[in-house]
């Protein structure tokens, strides 16, 4: 399999900058409109990644999967 680097990144939301909880390549940031967050880089393989590019990091796919068990 193939190396990726994915990073945290900012979309702007009516005037404000959230932080979205997956990350994406740069390009897809890019695409996206969105800033990368500095420091957030993390090299993953790409069959990690989501049919849409997302990845989410590991502590948020036990959130999903806390969320989705209640």
């Amino acid at each position: 399999m193939r190396a990726v680097t994915v990073y945290g990144f900012l979309i702007d939301d009516q005037g404000k900058q959230i932080q979205i909880p997956s990350k994406r390549t740069i390009k897809d940031i890019e695409q996206l409109g969105g800033v990368v967050v500095a420091g957030s880089a993390e090299t993953v393989d790409e069959s990690e990644l989501r049919e849409d590019g997302r990845y989410l990091p590991k502590h948020e796919k036990v959130e999903a999967a806390d969320k989705a068990a209640h």
